[in-house]
């Protein structure tokens, strides 16, 4: 996974396991209102080893100091990105954020709005 900067958590390999990756903005209203939600997602499934990856193409300096403001409330890991974006969105033709990639074992096995049909797209994931 292409990823210019860890900003909160570990780095994460993706080509085994459940994983959501979400790509999102600091400016997006929908985006923000969906944090919480996707706080809730990996508290739910955590025990599972499913990982939450919300990814931005903003600049460090901007993404950074919101995830540290966010604090608890952003409980998953959070990257910059380094080419991903362009990798899942670019190839599924999808412009609007936020947008979530449910991916097993390095696989797409679901895409969406991260509000409407998540939980049961991971839960048909770790199937």
């Amino acid at each position: 996974m292409a990823v210019a900067h860890w900003v909160k958590g570990d780095p994460v390999d993706i080509s085994s396991g459940v994983h959501v990756l979400e790509f999102w903005a600091t400016w997006c209203p929908p985006c923000r209102t969906s944090i919480p939600h996707l706080t809730e997602v990996q508290e739910k499934f955590a025990d599972r080893g499913v990982k939450i990856i919300g990814v931005s193409d903003e600049k460090l300096g901007t993404v950074e100091p919101f995830v540290e403001k966010m604090g608890d409330k952003m409980a998953y890991t959070v990257a910059i990105d380094g080419g991903v974006k362009k990798e899942y969105m670019g190839k599924y033709k999808i412009g609007g954020i936020p947008h979530a990639f449910v991916v097993k074992d390095g696989e797409v096995a679901w895409h969406g709005h991260p509000m409407a049909g998540l939980d049961d797209a991971i839960e048909d994931a770790l199937k």
